[in-house]
């Protein structure tokens, strides 16, 4: 579980200096918030907003294109 907190860090890192903020939300936003091993997950569930802010770097190609 360290490991996958260490990834969210630095999505967070790497998504900053964008002007983008990602919010981690379902299974790993519980166990991060109860530290309860019944919420435990191996995925991470993350929010951000989408269109210019967040568009990628010209060249770059998203899922989807």
């Amino acid at each position: 579980m360290e490991r996958t907190l260490e990834v969210v860090a630095l999505v967070e890192e790497l998504a900053a200096p964008l002007g983008i903020h990602p919010v981690i939300v379902g299974g790993m936003a519980v166990y991060f918030w109860t530290e309860s091993e019944e919420f435990q997950t191996h995925d991470i569930d993350v929010v951000m907003p989408r269109g210019h802010a967040a568009a990628p770097p010209r060249g770059v190609r998203g899922h989807g294109s």
